[in-house]
């Protein structure tokens, strides 16, 4: 499994500047890879750290975001991120918005953890508190009466799941 997740970053350096750009998924989907790459790194300090190419994707992240809103002058439609037949079969459903909720929720506390470990190992302490505290309030859900938010990480072997006693 190892391997094979070295071969998708390998892969991914080749295909970087291809001319078409990754969607913000996509960026952060490979800034956990890479971040979990190096956390198995830190065992044997000797490798090179990954933690530039995280960097570098969260930094593709704010820029697709940020030109997303200046192209359409409205935050990113999430809706959009579902196909039109999918998104018609939704419409006027609760179901569709909350999976639309969810989605949001988990991107953005997923974005603030990784951003504020990339803080802490930059030593800017006071960055990574804000960044954690940004992802804590994602997490919790603060003022709706669900249960607080657990996001899977499948594909990251030391942190599989991100929650608020993770954060904590």
């Amino acid at each position: 499994a190892r391997h094979t997740g070295l071969k998708i970053l390998e892969l991914e350096k080749l295909t970087r500047h291809w001319g078409r750009d990754r969607k913000p998924e996509c960026s952060l989907f490979l800034a956990e890879l890479y971040f979990d790459l190096d956390s198995k790194q830190s065992d044997s300090p000797d490798g090179p750290s990954c933690m530039v190419e995280v960097t570098y994707h969260l930094s593709k992240i704010i820029e697709s975001v940020s030109l997303d809103y200046a192209i359409d002058a409205t935050p990113i439609s999430w809706e959009k991120s579902l196909s039109d037949s999918a998104f018609k079969r939704f419409q006027g459903d609760e179901t569709a918005k909350e999976v639309l909720d969810y989605n949001k929720r988990s991107f953005w506390a997923r974005y603030f953890w990784l951003s504020a470990w990339l803080s802490i190992l930059e030593e800017k302490k006071a960055k990574a508190l804000e960044e954690f505290c940004r992802c804590l309030s994602l997490l919790d859900k603060e003022g709706i009466e669900e249960a607080p938010v657990l996001i899977q990480l499948p594909h990251c072997r030391r942190i599989p799941e991100l929650n608020i006693n993770r954060i904590i």
